[in-house]
């Protein structure tokens, strides 16, 4: 499915995938549930982003990749626990 979208262009993905469809947005809001998806934005933030990158992911993912994020460019680090991965 086509990531949500919000007013003002804020889509919200959780993969690759979707990454490569939302190159227009305003900023990008990731949704980070498992380990995969933490190390793409690793992935995607060490090939450089054109727009901000605000990474959301439950206390357990932001207490071990925050810092990495944020060193690597992600714009902000929310910590969402409705995200978890069930």
């Amino acid at each position: 499915s086509f990531p949500t979208r919000r007013s003002s262009d804020l889509p919200i993905i959780e993969n690759v995938e979707q990454w490569l469809q939302v190159q227009n947005a305003d900023a990008v809001v990731w949704k980070v549930a498992n380990e995969a998806a933490a190390k793409q934005v690793v992935d995607i933030l060490a090939q450089g982003v054109a727009m901000p990158l605000i990474a959301a992911a439950p206390e357990s993912m932001v207490s071990i990749y925050r810092e990495q994020w944020q060193n690597m460019g992600a714009h902000a680090v929310l910590t969402d626990n409705d995200i978890e991965a069930v």
